[in-house]
């Protein structure tokens, strides 16, 4: 029934690893963890993201979880055996369950910082500032349980700043400059000119809804001063720069994203050793036939043997994405 003593192995603890939690591992029993109301404590999470525990860095985190989850999915594609891609495909299983407990991590953490902001704000007598980070923190939680420890310290902060607040006076004109941003990558642009879903907009290290104007991205209300301003798009490196905004005014960005490389996998059928050509320029071989290639625009290969027929094709990688090229080559005739 089974090849080898080594599939039997394999299956078993394939399917082993599928049996149903018991309540105290799903969290539904007493020992679900009320800080952070997941079914793992936040160090055990970083452990199983191979972070140390003191590594609390949102963007580690996250960076972290999709690196891990990559090298899974890959695991399970070049698994060779049913019993290998079994066994596989659990493993990938048992990581992607824990994207609840990373997506409310990351949320803690950015709660954690929009309450220290709150606290230098209120310490810097900046008090309508502190406030908006604290209302912020508040949000973040939206539809999620918001643990006991943070919501008493955000209740500690707003009455510090109820307490020490002046008599409320309707402002004639709010102190507020604007932030325009010029958008210079036309992929990025939907049919009707504006960008898509996947482009994120962070002042001070926090996400905003900007509106999309008849040029560029509008953020309207924002606090007069120094502000770091970053902008994110999947497949693209993040741009970021320091802008001083003025009240009453508006401060124009103009921001072009470079794509990140892409990768692409060869495998060759037929002669033990050949060449890969990109655009007509021979590249030196890669361990696992993995080439790293420029992403956005249409890439001329080929790939070349001695006394086998060339194999040639173009395609466009998208930015940072991953593909596979599998060319079955044929001899020469006469070869």
């Amino acid at each position: 029934m089974f090849g080898s003593v080594c599939e039997f192995k394999a299956l078993s603890r394939a399917f082993a690893e599928t049996r149903p939690l018991r309540s105290e591992e799903t969290g539904n029993g007493p020992r679900r963890n009320r800080i952070m109301n997941t079914r793992i404590s936040r160090e055990d999470l970083l452990l199983k993201l191979g972070l140390p525990k003191e590594d609390a860095d949102v963007s580690v985190i996250e960076e972290a979880f999709r690196s891990r989850r990559e090298r899974y999915r890959r695991e399970v594609e070049e698994a060779g055996s049913r019993p290998e891609k079994i066994a596989a495909k659990v493993d990938l299983e048992k990581f992607e369950a824990l994207e609840p407990d990373v997506e409310y991590l990351v949320v803690r953490l950015r709660a954690d910082n929009c309450l220290n902001q709150a606290r230098r704000l209120f310490g810097e007598n900046r008090k309508k500032a502190a406030k908006v980070y604290t209302a912020e923190a508040r949000r973040l939680f939206t539809g999620r349980e918001m643990p006991d420890e943070l919501r008493l310290s955000i209740e500690e902060v707003e009455a510090e700043i109820a307490g020490t607040l002046p008599p409320f006076v309707p402002p004639s004109t709010p102190s507020a400059g604007k932030i325009e941003i010029f958008l210079l990558n036309e992929e990025l642009k939907g049919a009707e000119g504006g960008p898509g879903s996947d482009l994120t907009v962070l002042v001070d290290g926090i996400a905003l809804d900007a509106e999309w104007g008849r040029e560029g991205l509008a953020l309207a209300g924002i606090e007069p001063g120094e502000r770091c301003l970053e902008v994110r798009h999947q497949g693209y490196e993040p741009h970021g720069q320091v802008l001083n905004v003025v009240d009453g005014e508006v401060a124009a960005v103009h921001v072009r994203l470079t794509p990140l490389p892409g990768e692409l996998e060869v495998r060759v059928q037929g002669p033990e050793e050949w060449v890969l050509f990109l655009d007509g320029e021979e590249l030196p071989s890669q361990e696992g036939n993995l080439f790293p290639a420029p992403s956005g625009r249409e890439l001329r290969l080929e790939v070349r043997a001695p006394g086998w027929a060339p194999g040639s094709r173009r395609l466009t990688l998208a930015p940072g994405a991953r593909e596979c090229w599998t060319l079955a080559m044929e001899r020469e005739s006469g070869a």
